[in-house]
């Protein structure tokens, strides 16, 4: 048995010890797009839509004209990876949604990249259900950061966004409607961890302005751990997160509006 078992030299090289291969990371990144199963959009100037259930991913910008949507999906089942890349407008748009899932559809989730330039940056549609929005710099979006205007939308998950300036394009003058970082209707909704930066309105007006918004109808929401703030001097005249339903807020930093939280259940930790 002496004779099979082998080991190793009894005295290895001088010096501390260190990998001699590569990470995972490194190989995985050398991978070509498509290798790995995921399903390759490339850089576009006009819109794109999934109309098939499976993983998507970006490889180049998708940038579209003023007013025009810049990713629809319409199927169920379907994972979209951004992969770094961005999803614009160009300048001057009154319309149009970044990246909408379309209506009846669900188990749908959108994640890591940049929106920018929209109306909408992210919508759901009527009676879509399931979906999550991870990781997103959504940027300089004309109404809405993030809207679910529907009461049928049911368990939608947004977690780690950052949105940015929104309502800066807004000149509509006389705009009374609300302009939102985040505005959602209807049931088992979570909003976790995100920073909602300078809600504001770039006309002559008074807008309902809104940090995170739970509209009428919303029922058993959550939101955590979510920064809700303003460098406008004086203060936002504003809501930082209301709910309209039911809901619970807890852990939530809200600075720069003139009515930091609005109704809902105070679950402790805000400030």
């Amino acid at each position: 048995m002496a004779a099979i078992a082998r080991a190793g030299p009894l005295n290895p090289p001088a010096g501390a010890v260190a990998p001699t291969g590569r990470t995972t990371d490194e190989i995985y990144n050398k991978i070509p797009t498509g290798i790995d199963g995921r399903i390759a959009i490339a850089a576009s100037s006009s819109p794109v839509t999934i109309s098939a259930p499976g993983s998507y991913i970006l490889t180049g910008n998708v940038s579209v004209a003023a007013n025009a949507t810049g990713i629809t999906v319409s199927a169920d089942n379907v994972t979209l990876d951004l992969n770094g890349y961005t999803v614009s407008s160009a300048p001057g748009a009154t319309a149009g949604i970044g990246v909408i899932l379309s209506s009846n559809f669900r188990r749908f989730v959108l994640r890591n990249g940049t929106i920018h330039g929209f109306n909408s940056g992210v919508a759901l549609s009527v009676a879509t259900q399931t979906a999550i929005v991870e990781d997103l710099l959504i940027e300089g979006c004309r109404t809405y950061g993030i809207l679910a205007s529907s009461a049928d939308v049911r368990s939608f998950r947004i977690r780690r966004c950052a949105i940015v300036d929104t309502g800066l394009t807004h000149t509509v003058a006389a705009f009374t409607g609300i302009i939102a970082g985040i505005s959602l209707t209807g049931v088992g909704h979570v909003i976790e961890d995100c920073t909602i930066s300078r809600v504001t309105f770039g006309a002559v007006g008074s807008p309902d302005l809104r940090g995170i918004s739970l509209s009428s109808g919303s029922i058993g929401n959550v939101v955590a751990r979510c920064a809700v703030s303003s460098n406008v001097t004086p203060a936002v005249v504003g809501k930082g997160i209301i709910f309209v339903g039911s809901g619970v807020y807890r852990d939530n930093c809200v600075t720069g509006y003139t009515v930091p939280y609005t109704s809902g259940t105070d679950g402790g930790g805000n400030v």
